[in-house]
């Protein structure tokens, strides 16, 4: 089968992550996997090493839209796939798109969220989620990658009878318990051994709900003076980044909070952590919960997309919006035997949600649709 899969760009973040993974397997199953992006970005050299064909489109900007949509179409026309895949909004409607120059295609749509919180973005990506919802009847089938965000689209109007949850798979090859790891990332970021540290793994959006995470922190830190809580991700927002710098100030946590921007030794990351926390207000899958799961790291999670389902006993689920609660949670984990916690978390994502499920789920519904 040839299936080409569309996403914006090639750099760091969930749904680019997932793609590249299913993109590779189903190449070693030997499929025609091609890959085209607007923008490229570190996943290239990943794909490339793994014999998977990509194509990036180097569009120079927003409105960089005729030139883009010719050269889009020409090399679709030319690959001729049988799936066009796309992943998140925009890569969605171009799929269907698409469709007009190669009518033979499938166009399939990931979705990735649920709940969006659109307050938080701009007027661009309201309409395209606005677009998303009343053309989704144009695709010839909609994957989402959580219960939770099926749920949330059938809700807004996606045909019930052309969507299917398909959760995302988490590589545990890569993500697994290192001692070493864990020694190496606390030695970079100057935490001690005895120091506990507590982490939020993420872009820096609003969405994520960082104020949250730094009100808890300074509440944690009157019964455990030696906590420290790291802040992984890149800045996506100025504006907030600069009120989360301000918020540290003004909770005195200036000595306890770690800024560490994007990072690329995630295994080192998740092993550094005593304890994960997610306190996102809006997640479909998260794959930051799985993978701190496959490095026996407990976490805690707020109660939204499919976050419950991934934890299940293996950690704490907490109300969202509540630093209250996110203090509860994390003193339920530290009061429990956090070896024991970490390895049932472990065998949790090995058992219900590997790479392997993944890749055969998807292809058997691609092979049915193709």
């Amino acid at each position: 089968m040839k299936i080409t899969f569309l996403v914006r760009a090639l750099n760091l973040g969930g749904a680019q992550t997932q793609m590249v993974v299913l993109a590779k397997k189903l190449q070693e199953r030997g499929h025609q996997i091609q890959v085209i992006a607007f923008y490229d970005g570190v996943h290239k050299k990943t794909l490339l090493e793994s014999n998977v064909a990509v194509h990036t489109l180097d569009k120079r900007g927003r409105w960089d839209v005729i030139g883009f949509l010719w050269r889009l179409i020409k090399l679709v026309r030319h690959q001729s796939p049988d799936v066009l895949y796309g992943y998140l909004a925009t890569s969605n409607l171009l799929t269907s798109f698409l469709r007009l120059f190669v009518p033979q295609s499938k166009a399939v749509w990931g979705l990735r969220v649920a709940d969006l919180k659109l307050e938080y973005y701009g007027w661009l990506s309201r309409l395209l989620c606005f677009l998303e919802q009343k053309l989704a009847w144009t695709a010839s089938l909609v994957i989402a990658n959580s219960q939770a965000g099926m749920r949330f689209a059938v809700g807004q109007g996606v045909p019930a009878k052309k969507i299917i949850a398909i959760p995302n798979g988490i590589d545990i090859e890569k993500f697994y318990p290192d001692e070493s790891a864990r020694k190496r990332t606390r030695a970079a970021w100057k935490v001690a051994a005895n120091e506990l540290l507590i982490g939020i793994v993420g872009r820096i959006d609003p969405i994520k709900e960082h104020k949250v995470f730094l009100s808890a922190a300074a509440r944690l830190r009157q019964q455990y003076p030696n906590a420290r809580f790291a802040c992984v991700g890149e800045s996506v927002n100025n504006q907030y980044q600069e009120e989360l710098y301000a918020l540290v100030e003004t909770l005195g946590l200036q000595q306890s909070v770690i800024w560490t921007g994007a990072q690329y030794d995630m295994l080192g990351v998740y092993n550094s952590l005593d304890l994960l926390t997610n306190s996102s207000s809006s997640e479909g899958f998260s794959n930051v919960i799985g993978e701190a799961m496959a490095c026996g790291v407990p976490c805690v999670v707020t109660d939204v997309g499919d976050s419950a389902l991934i934890v299940s006993s293996a950690g704490v689920v907490v109300s969202v919006n509540d630093p209250a609660a996110l203090v509860s949670g994390w003193l339920a984990c530290l009061r429990q035997q956090s070896p024991e916690l970490g390895a049932q978390a472990r065998q949790r994502i090995c058992r219900e949600f590997s790479v392997s499920a993944l890749v055969d789920r998807t292809e058997a519904t691609l092979m049915a649709i193709g």
